[in-house]
């Protein structure tokens, strides 16, 4: 922020107090120039003009140890969880197959007479006997 020029970038309005605390690639220096109301405008442009360069520069703007220790822990995590997924040991052996049973020698089968499910009536009683016929002589 250029706290010389007032209102938010000094503080005004809800701006965060962090903001304006000096970060470590400013030099005391810029930091006053950047807050001087006083100081000539050139010198406060060029004083801006350093700590932005100073804070894009490659050393400063990111923590490349950081993303080196950020890829190291996950080709370690990759390697942790391929240890679970792949087998570690050989498996069992197999459980023998047991030889199938013989086949049973066929059963020879009788002839079933078949039974009618309603049973059928009974035969009618047999008829009477024909009264004898009369004897005839002949003399």
């Amino acid at each position: 922020p250029l706290m010389r020029t007032g209102g938010a970038s000094d503080g005004e309005f809800g701006f965060p107090e962090e903001a304006l605390e000096k970060p470590d690639y400013a030099t005391e220096g810029q930091w006053d120039l950047l807050a001087s109301k006083d100081a000539p405008v050139e010198e406060s442009a060029e004083a801006a003009v350093d700590v932005v360069v100073e804070a894009s520069s490659p050393e400063e703007s990111f923590p490349w140890w950081l993303l080196l220790l950020l890829a190291l822990l996950l080709l370690l995590l990759c390697l942790c969880c391929l240890m679970f997924l792949l087998p570690t040991s050989t498996p069992p052996p197999a459980a023998p197959v047991p030889a199938p049973a013989p086949a049973p020698a066929p059963v020879k089968e009788e002839p079933v007479e078949e039974k009618p499910l309603i049973a059928p009536p009974p035969p009618p009683p047999p008829a009477p006997a024909p009264a004898p016929a009369p004897y005839l002589t002949v003399s």
